[in-house]
């Protein structure tokens, strides 16, 4: 517990732990073990300062396990509020195996099997039938649980879209001033385009719960001097690292990159009741202003003007001008409601890194060459493959959905000036309910990536890039036995939102001792977004400073992809087809946002929100500006550098608000034409020098 001048703070914690029993072996020379049968390593340190020697059938090296559970309490009480949350905590955490000697052998009858594990060392040798390194887990599970009440304020003035803020919540722990702009706006996107600037201040209550899973891997990590793995049969590296100052030589049946899918999910439940005075100031000049503004920063982003929503937006802020006060400010008692649940999950593929000060040499005797995910350096880099050589790139996923709804009733008053009535006065009351969902699902590739001074790949069959890279600063060779692919992946976003709102009020306009008129208003809106959208972040190819030569036996295919030489040198003999294609890109974007209003005095009115209207569609082309076959007119473009077309049809939204009534509007115009004259005005309404009387067709009292 500790004290501050206004804070009194209370924490308190729990911690259970339950380690990896580990086990060291030392020697300042050698370490051999001989056996027939098994050798395993868990959550364990090898260390010799001259060689470690292992034999056996199989040779396991795994990382231990450790647990940990936590929970915690903590509550802060000040003269602003009060807040009190607990979190639970189980974790399952790598303890990493160490092997490390200058000189590291590692030699197995049958299966090599390295988990979560370091090994390092200068020269490091590991032979058996089948060799994997396998990336271990990290687990995480919490739960937290919240309350708090305290006060909030906020004050805001904005106008063109631009404006300062200040926030205060002791629920929220936040207190900031800042500027806002078209992405912070109060007026809320346009909504309420007439909004001059706030200031409200209250209780709020909210109460939270939340949940996350996360699942990540450990890598091996592998360093030495040199790095020589040779197995049998399959080498499978795709949960290792690693790391040499000059050369790393893999050899096996066939090489597979396993990939390893780190996951974490949220979930967020809360509901909260607040209870606040909020000043607001309104002006149908401003929404006129803040609508030419909108208009013109859209005109600077080069989207289309919609000239019919600009002359809807003439007409409706003249009738707005006419019809209602030029200047409004509202005082409004709220209380209310507010209920969200959150979700969200993201996945991502691990990406394995093989960096060799010198030479990368990787080869396959009886099967393919599968990297998924790999990032790959070294001054030089050949690869020789049995059957396929195939890049692949990792990929990740995010999806969210959130749903929220908001219950309040609110007691106001107003008083404004109009153009014609001069001061005025009214008060109502107001029932409002509103609820919105939105969900978003985004895919992403992260391309392979071979880098060295020079590139060498030799395949018995194809050789296919998905998403992937092969960079070199001197010169690419290619003999690809089969056919050979370069293919372009394209990331997509899809995401959704729904709105709804019901409103329901009475407004009265009073004189000093009785209410004169009174009427009953209803509003109704809804809403969406939605954006669809395809990129090709990162374009497939193969690159050299220099030249790329070679022979493909088969066919040429480019989707999307690139042959580009910097010095535009070398020649590519393909015995097959030579074809090409795009990939195609757009995004796609809509939305709007409606309410319709409507009362027993005539009165209407309505919102129209429309969101800017994004329509591009075009492709990611593929290039070659080598020669194919000896010929530079092989029938593919030759310009590697600009590779996309694209056609824009998009144009800007804007809003539109109107409100007025039959009434207003009749009155009005009689007032501003002169036809409305003393003799025409109802008998049960005094004169202007009479003092305050009720305006029937504003509802309000006049001053």
């Amino acid at each position: 517990m500790y004290l501050k001048p206004v804070e009194i703070s209370y924490e308190s914690a729990n911690l259970e732990t339950s380690k990896s029993i580990s086990s060291t072996l030392n020697s300042k020379g050698d370490i051999n073990i001989n056996t027939n049968g098994n050798i395993a390593i868990t959550g364990s340190t090898l260390q010799a300062d001259k060689s470690a020697n292992l034999n056996g059938e199989n040779i396991t090296i795994e990382n231990g396990e450790n647990k940990i559970s936590s929970s915690s309490h903590s509550s802060t009480s000040s003269i602003a509020g009060y807040k009190q949350s607990s979190v639970n905590t189980d974790a399952s955490l790598v303890s990493s195996s160490q092997i490390q000697s200058d000189i590291l052998n590692l030699n197995a009858q049958k299966n090599v099997s390295i988990k979560g594990s370091e090994l390092n060392g200068g020269e490091i040798d590991i032979k058996a039938d089948k060799v994997d390194f396998i990336a271990a887990q990290n687990k995480t599970h919490a739960e937290s649980d919240s309350i708090a009440i305290g006060v909030f304020a906020n004050a805001n003035l904005e106008l063109t879209g631009n404006g300062v803020a200040v926030n205060y919540s002791f629920v929220q722990d936040k207190a900031n001033a800042n500027t806002t702009n078209s992405s912070n706006s109060i007026t809320q996107g346009g909504v309420r385009s007439d909004l001059l600037g706030t200031a409200e201040a209250g209780l709020e209550f909210s109460k939270t719960e939340k949940i996350s899973d996360e699942l990540s891997h450990v890598s091996n990590t592998i360093k030495g001097s040199n790095i020589n793995i040779n197995a049998n049969n399959a080498l499978d590296i795709g949960g290792a690292n690693f790391e040499a100052n000059k050369d790393i030589n893999l050899r096996a049946g066939e090489i597979v990159s396993t990939k390893y899918e780190d996951i974490k999910t949220q979930s967020s439940t809360g509901f909260g009741l607040y209870i606040k005075e909020r000043i607001e100031a309104t002006s149908p000049i401003a929404s006129a202003i803040n609508q030419s503004a909108q208009n013109a920063a859209a005109k600077n982003e080069n989207l289309g003007v919609n000239y019919g929503i600009v002359a809807s937006q003439a007409l409706a802020n003249t009738a707005n001008i006419f019809s209602n006060n030029l200047i409004n400010t509202t005082s409004n008692q709220t209380l209310g409601f507010k209920f969200n649940q959150d979700k969200s999950q993201s996945s991502s593929e691990n990406i394995s890194k093989i960096n060799a000060g010198d030479n990368l040499n990787l080869e396959s005797t009886k099967g393919s060459i599968v990297l998924n995910g790999v990032e790959a350096k070294a001054n030089s880099i050949n690869i020789e493959a049995k059957d396929n050589v195939i890049l692949n790139a990792a990929k990740s996923k995010n999806s969210s959905s959130s749903s929220s709804l908001e219950i309040a009733a609110t007691n106001k008053q107003t008083a404004g000036y109009h153009a014609v009535d001069g001061g005025t006065v009214g008060e109502g009351i107001e029932g409002f309910a509103s609820a919105s969902y939105s969900k978003s699902n985004e895919t992403q590739f992260t391309n392979a990536n071979l880098n060295a001074n020079n590139i060498n790949i030799n395949t018995g069959k194809d050789f296919t890039l998905n998403g992937a890279n092969v960079k070199a600063s001197n010169d690419a060779i290619l003999n690809v036995g089969g056919n050979l692919e370069v293919n372009s992946l394209a990331d997509s976003l899809n995401s959704q939102k729904y709105s709804a709102l019901l409103n329901a009020s009475g407004t009265g306009g009073l004189s000093s001792n009785h209410l004169v008129t009174r009427s009953v208003s209803g509003t109704l809106g809804i809403g969406y977004a939605k954006t669809d959208k395809t990129t090709v972040t990162t374009q497939s190819g193969i690159s050299a400073g220099n030249e790329i030569n070679g022979h493909v036996n088969g066919n040429l295919n480019l989707q999307g992809g690139i042959l580009n030489s910097d010095n535009q040198k070398g020649n590519l003999l393909v015995d097959g087809k030579v074809t090409n294609s795009e990939v195609s890109v757009y995004e796609k974007s809509d939305g709007a946002t409606i309410r319709l209003s409507g009362g027993t005095n005539q009165s209407f009115g309505g919102v129209v929100d429309i969101d800017d209207h994004i329509d591009k569609t075009g492709s990611v082309n593929s290039a070659a500006n080598i020669n194919i076959n000896n010929n530079k007119n092989h029938g593919i473009s030759t310009d590697t550098q600009n590779i996309t077309d694209t056609q824009d049809h998009s144009w800007a939204g804007g809003t539109i608000n109107l409100n007025s009534s039959i009434s207003k509007i009749k009155n009005g115009i009689s007032k501003v034409t002169g036809s409305d004259s003393t003799s025409n005005q109802p008998s049960n309404q005094p004169s202007k020098s009479d003092g305050p009387y009720i305006n029937e067709s504003t509802q309000t009292t006049r001053l």
